[in-house]
C-alpha cells in the first residue's frame, strides 16, 4: 500500500486489488508499438517533445517507465495536471496504454475511509492523455493501427476521454475490432457524442453478444439522437435484463415524446424488468403523465415493485396521489411506507395526518422518522405530543426528524422536552435541541438556550447564541453572563 499526498484534503491509498492477465509489468516492447514506429515523422516528433520535456515531467516519465504500478498511477495523476506542458510524456504512456492492471483507490481523509474507487492503469493513462489535450491526437489515431490488441483498446478509451469529433469515423472502423477493442471504442463514440455514430451503434443493439448491445445502448444514452428511439424499444424487450434496462434507461436520456410514451406503456404492461427500470426513470424525469401507471403499480402483485413506484412518485410530487399514497402507509414493505410518507410530507396533505401520526409507532426507525418529517411538513398541531413521545428514542435519524419537526410546528408545548434533551451525553442530539428550540422563536425556549451557552461543544454555544438573537433580536454573542443578565434584567420588568 502506498499514499500520496494530494493537498489539503488528506492522502489517497492506492491498493492493488488484482492483476488481470498481461506478460510484464515492464515496458512494452518495440513491436508492440510498430505502427506508430512506421511513421518516422510522428515518432520522431514525440521522441523529440519527450528528449526537451521540462525536468518535472521527464521525472514522471522515468516513474512511467519504472516495474511498480502504483508509481505509474501517481505519475499519470501528476501529469495530468500539467496538461499540454506534459506532452514529452506521450510516447512513455503510449508504451503502457497495454497494462490493464486493475486497482482500488481508498481516500482518506483525516485517517478516516470515506471512499473506494476502482480504476485501471490503461484508465488511468487514457485520462492523462486526454489532459495533455490535442497533442495526443494523432499518436493515439496511429497507435489504433497497433499489432497489440490491448494497445488499441486503451488507444480507443483514450480518444474517448479526449472527446474529439475527429476520432468518429476512425472509432467506427474498430467495430468490427476484436470484443475488448470494439467495446472501447464503443464507450468512446458515446463520450462524443456525435450523431454520425447512431445508425452503426443502433445496428450493434442486434449483436450475438449481450455485453456489445448493453455497451451500445449506453453510447446510444449519452448522445441522445431521436433516431434511436425505434431500435431502442426493440432492444428494451431483448432476452437479456441488462440490455432491457440499459435500452429503456437510454430511451428515457433521450427524451423523446415516443421514447416516454413507451417508458409509460413499460410502466403499465411491462414485464418485472420493464416495469422496474421505466418507474425508475420516469421518476427521475419527474413526468406528470406516469402519476397514474405507478400508482396502480403501487398495487401490483409483485410487491417488489411497489417500492420503485413509490420513490418514482415521491420524486414527482404530485397532489393526485394522496390517497393511494396513504393507503400506501399500510404497505408490508418499509421502503414504499418511508417515501410515502415523504411524498405525503411534500405535498402537505392534510388528509393524511392521522395515518401518519399511526406511523410514529412504526417498527422502523426509518419509517418513523419519515412520518414525523412529513408532520413537520404538514404543520398540524395534533401532531405535536406524538413526535414529542419519539424524543426517548435513542435512533439518532428518529431524533434528528422529530427535533426538527417539532422545530417547524413551533408549537410551546414542545420547549420542556426539547430542554431535556440539552443534557444529553450526545452532542449531535444536543445540536439538535438547540436548533429546534431556536426555530420555535418562543420566549419559553431563551431559558434553556442561554442555558447551553454553558455546554462543552463549540457547536452548541454558537448555535444557542444564534437562535437567541433570533427569538430576542439581541447580539450578544455566546457568552452567558451578558445572555444571563440581559434575561434576569427583562423577567424583573
Amino acid at each position: 500500500m502506498k499514499g500520496y499526498k494530494t493537498g489539503k484534503k488528506g492522502f489517497v491509498n492506492f491498493i492493488l486489488l488484482i492483476c488481470l492477465a498481461i506478460p510484464s509489468l515492464a515496458p512494452m516492447n518495440a513491436q508492440n508499438l510498430s505502427s506508430l514506429k512506421n511513421n518516422k515523422k510522428l515518432y520522431n516528433e514525440l521522441k523529440l517533445w519527450e528528449l526537451h520535456a521540462p525536468a518535472n515531467v521527464k521525472k514522471k516519465i522515468e516513474i512511467i517507465k519504472s516495474r511498480d504500478v502504483i508509481d505509474k498511477v501517481y505519475a499519470a495523476t501528476e501529469l495530468r495536471k500539467m496538461k499540454s506542458s506534459a506532452k514529452g510524456a506521450i510516447l512513455s504512456i503510449l508504451e503502457n496504454l497495454a497494462h490493464d492492471t486493475v486497482l482500488v483507490w481508498q481516500y482518506y481523509n483525516n485517517g478516516s475511509n470515506f471512499a473506494n474507487t476502482q480504476t485501471t492503469l490503461s484508465d488511468e493513462f487514457a485520462k492523462t492523455l486526454a489532459a495533455i489535450g490535442t497533442s495526443s491526437y494523432y499518436p493515439l489515431i496511429e497507435v489504433l493501427k497497433d499489432v497489440n490488441v490491448k494497445t488499441r483498446a486503451g488507444a480507443a478509451k483514450a480518444l474517448g476521454e479526449l472527446k474529439d469529433f475527429r476520432a468518429v469515423n476512425y472509432l467506427l472502423n474498430l467495430l468490427n475490432d476484436a470484443e475488448e477493442v470494439k467495446l472501447d471504442a464503443i464507450e468512446a463514440l458515446g463520450k462524443i457524442k456525435d450523431r454520425a455514430a447512431t445508425k452503426p451503434l443502433c445496428e450493434l443493439l442486434k449483436d450475438r453478444n449481450e455485453k456489445v448491445r448493453i455497451a451500445a445502448a449506453d453510447a446510444l444514452a449519452q448522445i441522445k439522437d431521436p433516431e434511436a428511439v425505434k431500435p431502442l424499444i426493440a432492444a428494451s424487450k431483448d432476452l437479456f435484463e441488462r440490455v432491457q434496462e440499459s435500452a429503456i434507461i437510454a430511451l428515457a436520456k433521450i427524451e423523446n415524446p415516443n421514447a416516454i410514451k413507451e417508458l409509460i406503456n413499460f410502466a403499465k404492461t411491462g414485464d418485472y424488468i420493464q416495469k422496474k427500470t421505466s418507474a425508475i426513470e420516469l421518476g427521475e424525469l419527474k413526468n406528470p403523465d406516469a402519476v397514474d401507471p405507478l400508482m396502480t403499480m403501487l398495487t401490483d402483485k409483485d410487491e417488489n415493485l411497489h417500492r420503485y413506484a413509490a420513490r418514482s412518485l415521491e420524486s414527482i410530487k404530485d397532489p393526485r396521489t394522496a390517497p393511494c399514497l396513504i393507503e400506501a402507509l399500510k404497505d408490508k414493505e418499509y421502503e414504499v411506507r418511508k417515501y410515502a410518507a415523504q411524498t405525503l410530507g411534500e405535498i402537505k396533505e392534510r388528509e393524511s395526518v392521522e395515518p401518519l401520526i399511526s406511523l410514529l409507532k412504526d417498527q422502523n426507525d426509518n419509517v418513523k422518522s419519515s412520518a414525523a418529517a412529513a408532520l413537520g411538513e404538514i404543520k398540524d398541531d395534533r401532531a405535536v405530543e406524538p413526535i414529542i413521545s419519539l424524543l426517548k428514542s435513542e435512533n439518532e435519524e428518529v431524533l434528528s426528524s422529530s427535533t426538527k419537526a417539532l422545530g417547524k410546528l413551533r408549537d410551546e408545548r414542545a420547549v420542556a422536552p426539547l430542554s431535556d434533551l440539552l443534557r444529553n451525553e450526545k452532542e449531535s442530539v444536543r445540536i439538535y435541541a438547540v436548533n429546534a428550540l431556536s426555530e420555535i422563536k418562543k420566549p419559553l425556549a431563551i431559558e434553556p438556550l442561554i442555558s447551553a451557552l454553558k455546554d462543552s461543544s463549540n457547536t452548541v454555544r454558537i448555535n444557542a447564541s444564534k437562535g437567541l438573537a433570533k427569538i430576542t433580536g439581541k447580539n450578544l454573542g455566546s457568552d452567558y453572563s451578558k445572555w444571563k443578565f440581559w434575561w434576569d434584567k427583562q423577567k424583573n420588568r
